[in-house]
């Protein structure tokens, strides 16, 4: 699969670089900021959003050895670095969705981002293989999804240290 990573890589460290300053400024300005964080966040999310959508479908050429997997955890014990580099950024990928999402939807509760984590993920492994765009991959979804419930598990240390007061 040919793809030119350079373009979605600099988005993506940009888009943790702003993600990094919304988080700096929940710490800094808590409940008195509140509205502003909150539109923000949304403007972040839709454009984070785009951005993994680029990087896992635009961005790549159509690709011949179009697959599935859907035996979970099948490469558990792969000691290939590329397989688990894969499953790494496969995981930081989605962490700032876990995130944006729960400061976004104030009221939404762990197992709503788990389900829009699993939903926004599953869509992309099946574009994926509609589109020819790689292998789709039960353990992508698996991993996505670690990664929200990581970027959930930052907003509730965040809230817990009293820096951002959901009302």
């Amino acid at each position: 699969m040919n793809y030119d990573p350079g373009i979605p890589t600099i988005w993506m460290v940009g888009t943790y670089l702003v993600v990094g300053c919304a988080v700096v400024t929940l710490f800094l300005y808590g409940e008195s900021k509140d509205e502003i964080i909150r539109n923000c966040s949304w403007a972040l999310l839709a454009g984070y959003v785009f951005l993994v959508l680029c990087s896992t479908i635009v961005c790549r050429d159509g690709c011949m050895n179009v697959g599935y997997n859907f035996h979970p955890f099948l490469h558990i014990h792969s000691q290939n670095v590329v397989i688990i580099g894969e499953r790494i950024l496969n995981i930081i990928l989605f962490v700032p969705i876990g995130l944006l999402v729960s400061v976004v939807l104030n009221r939404w509760r762990f197992i709503k981002v788990l389900i829009l984590g699993f939903s926004l993920s599953a869509s992309i492994e099946l574009m994926q293989l509609l589109l020819k765009k790689g292998v789709c991959n039960i353990d992508d979804v698996i991993n996505n999804v670690a990664g929200c419930i990581i970027g959930y598990g930052l907003f509730l240390i965040i809230k817990l240290c009293g820096c951002y007061r959901i009302k």
